[in-house]
Parts: structure tokens; C-alpha cells; sequence
């Protein structure tokens, strides 16, 4: 997903990119499950940081 795709998708994305999908992650949101109950903290942080990451270039 590209940067611009995320900043219409996920509210506050503009102001804290990395919250934004780390928010995204944990609660889900439309076909996406919440996955707050089945990752720890750590690797939350990783698939953001990893989503993040890509979306920067492109993906």
C-alpha cells in the first residue's frame, strides 16, 4: 500500500504515521481482524514498522 493510500485510509496518519497503523493493527478495522489479542506489543511494533517501511517506498 502506498503513503497515500494509508494517509486516506487510517485516521491521525498525517500526525503519527506509526501509531496510526500500530492503532491498525491492534483494533482492525472493516476485513481486517484485530490482532491485539494474538501479537505481542513487540511484534506489533514490527509489522507497523514494517508496513511503515514499505509504504515510504512504495511498496
Amino acid at each position: 500500500m502506498h503513503k497515500e493510500a494509508l494517509s486516506k485510509y487510517l485516521e491521525n496518519y498525517q500526525q503519527e504515521p506509526l501509531q496510526a497503523i500500530i492503532h491498525q493493527v491492534q483494533n482492525g478495522k472493516g476485513a481486517m481482524p484485530a490482532f491485539k489479542d494474538k501479537l505481542t506489543a513487540q511484534e506489533i511494533l514490527e509489522v507497523a514498522g514494517y508496513v511503515f517501511q514499505k509504504s515510504e517506498t512504495g511498496w
